[in-house]
């Protein structure tokens, strides 16, 4: 069974956001994710203060093994809009290609839409092609490379 809810105080899920992060990146270029447990602290106390609201957790038969984290107040300076920002889609190795990281971008689009949002971003690492097909392969867009190393992904919803 699979279940997918925000969770109202992350900070009673830290282990499960690291334990499923480290496990989501694995083998992939380190220049796109924190590597250190102090790297991974700092990044989830970062994604804590700007998305308090935007962790969104998802469960099979009771067990975390994914998460997405999305600020839906955040201000695109291309668009001149406040959209949702998806900083994370992660999900365990072991349940990677299963179809769960749909269900996770299909509940972030049910709250974008919800809240009256046109737009769903990211970014991607440039030569992250999993995680670029998977977004290309829902109707995401790459628009610029931004830092030299990061893809700019835009899916509009209205």
């Amino acid at each position: 069974m699979i279940n997918v809810k925000i969770i109202k105080n992350p900070l009673k899920i830290k282990k499960y956001f690291i334990e499923i992060y480290k496990s989501a990146y694995k083998n992939t270029n380190p220049e796109y994710y924190e590597t250190t447990n102090e790297e991974i602290e700092r990044y989830f106390k970062w994604l804590h203060n700007h998305a308090p609201d935007g962790f969104i957790f998802l469960y099979f038969n009771k067990k975390p093994v994914g998460f997405a984290v999305v600020d839906f107040d955040w201000y695109d300076d291309k668009l001149n809009d406040v959209v949702a920002e998806i900083h994370e889609i992660c999900i365990k190795k072991e349940y990677q290609n299963k179809g769960l990281g749909k269900i996770l971008l299909d509940k972030i689009t049910e709250f974008a839409k919800n809240k009256k949002l046109k737009f769903l971003c990211g970014y991607v690492g440039k030569e992250n092609y999993q995680s670029l097909n998977f977004f290309k392969k829902y109707g995401f867009e790459e628009n610029e490379i931004r830092w030299g190393i990061w893809r700019r992904i835009r899916k509009r919803l209205f």
